[in-house]
């Protein structure tokens, strides 16, 4: 005996919400979402790259003058003395990477959701021009 399965559409997953039928006006306001949300990001990725530039180059020049005033008999010492003077420069800078890159993927998730809508789009606005949808 053959048994019937219920197989559910889905876009992204078998828990996926968004995967129901669109029209062309959700989609157009989902992409304008997307937009507005990525333009926000450019600003947001802009101001967290320049706060890793600048906690890098507060770590460059605390380390130099560490170095440089390090009383080590030999390079390494002097090298290991100025890691350990700079410490809380050096996580400053690794916290600021950290987000400057958790923006920049947010950015680039965006991008990809972006894409995706504008392809749902292009989906939406066949199926309608193929069931005359609109025609007088």
């Amino acid at each position: 005996m053959s048994e019937i399965v219920d197989i559910k559409p889905t876009v992204g997953g078998d828990d996926d919400e968004d995967a129901d039928v669109h029209n062309p006006v959700a989609v157009e306001l989902a992409i304008r979402k997307i937009a507005n949300r990525t333009a926000k990001g450019v600003s947001e990725c802009a101001r967290r790259l320049d706060a890793w530039r600048t906690a890098t180059r507060v770590y460059d020049q605390a380390y130099a003058r560490a170095y440089k005033n390090a009383t080590g008999t030999n390079q390494y010492a002097r090298k290991y003395d100025a890691v350990l003077a700079t410490e809380k420069e050096a996580e400053a800078r690794d916290t600021a990477e950290v987000a400057y890159k958790y923006a920049a993927g947010i950015a680039d998730f965006l991008e990809a959701e972006l894409s995706a809508w504008q392809s749902i789009n292009k989906s939406v606005n066949n199926m309608y021009q193929v069931a005359g949808v609109g025609r007088t």
